[in-house]
């Protein structure tokens, strides 16, 4: 049975630093919207609120709140803590806001997964786990403390302790995965 958008709460991770872009690339346009609007705009009609996990000033013009990492510096893992001690809903959907090419289709497959389902993701034909979209139960809040608390921040080392799902990147839908790191790395 499909998880209801009323269990889930939308989050887009827009709290990195983008040095490697050389400026905040949640606020760059592609084509005529920005990616964190693109962002936005894919988790309203399947999440029942939506949240941005960073705390740029430039963010207040969007209508959606911000919660700022409670840990500043340790990466995704600490926007996913923060918000996941911020939400009401048994799920959060994690999007990031570099991934402009993301397609409505590709949440919804995440959103049928079965209720006892922790964690559920992709993975690319190598086998390689894609963390993003990721879609985590509020249940993990413990076992991702406990990686704060020892310093170990890898997501994916998250799947070891928990039911998880990985659902293999069709051929058609590996543009939907392309995230953007560099100015050259957006497709023209």
């Amino acid at each position: 049975m499909m998880i209801d958008k009323n269990e889930i709460t939308g989050i887009i991770l827009a709290g990195g630093r983008s040095s490697r872009f050389g400026s905040n690339k949640a606020l760059y346009k592609v084509g005529t919207t920005t990616m964190l609007q693109k962002s936005v705009e894919l988790l309203q009609p399947n999440c029942s609120e939506i949240f941005i996990s960073g705390d740029c000033p430039e963010y207040a013009a969007y209508p959606v709140k911000c919660i700022s990492d409670i840990i500043k510096d340790i990466g995704p893992l600490g926007g996913i803590w923060s918000t996941l001690k911020c939400i009401n809903t048994p799920y959060a959907l994690y999007l990031t806001c570099d991934m402009p090419y993301l397609t409505n289709h590709i949440l919804l497959q995440l959103m049928q997964m079965d209720k006892s389902t922790q964690m559920a993701c992709w993975k690319d034909s190598n086998g390689n786990m894609q963390l993003f979209p990721l879609l985590l139960s509020r249940e993990l809040l413990p076992a991702i403390e406990k990686k704060i608390v020892a310093q170990s921040y890898n997501i994916r080392s998250l799947a070891e302790h928990c039911k998880h799902q990985f659902l293999p990147i069709p051929y058609q839908d590996e543009i939907c995965f392309h995230n953007i790191n560099r100015l050259k790395d957006i497709a023209v």
